[in-house]
């Protein structure tokens, strides 16, 4: 009776240490982009990776002071933002789904605070932030 009880106690625990590993799931976070607005409000230093290509950055607008770096070619440029490793890094494309990608890169080659913009430019642009 004894062994059935440890070893169910072990199960348990494993479970439990496996659900939250996945809870967690990658290790940037997400936010809105109300959050990131009152970021670049309060400090307009902060690092904004924008991932969409050359042509909607440039045709469709950006926000003032980001860094465009593709995200197809983001693993080759990773020596162009080496310096912000530890630094907080916003990452951002049209509505969210290639940042997420890029948020994971950017983590997974060890840069520390990664942060994915929720909805991306769509998002923003229809709250009227300002852009360039």
């Amino acid at each position: 009776m004894k062994n059935k009880f440890v070893l169910f106690s072990f199960t348990l625990v494993s479970s439990l240490f496996i659900l939250v590993q996945c809870a967690q799931g990658s290790g940037f976070k997400n936010i809105s982009v109300d959050e990131l607005y009152e970021k670049v409000k309060k400090d307009g230093n902060i690092f904004i990776l924008d991932v969409r290509t050359d042509n909607e950055y440039l045709n469709d607008g950006h926000i003032k002071g980001s860094k465009l770096i593709p995200v197809q070619v983001i693993k080759e440029r990773l020596s162009e933002i080496n310096d912000n490793k530890n630094n907080e890094i916003y990452v951002i494309c049209r509505s969210g789904g290639r940042s997420s990608n890029a948020s994971e890169i950017l983590f997974k080659k060890g840069f520390k605070k990664v942060y994915n913009v929720l909805g991306g430019m769509n998002a923003w642009k229809s709250k009227k932030y300002p852009m360039e």
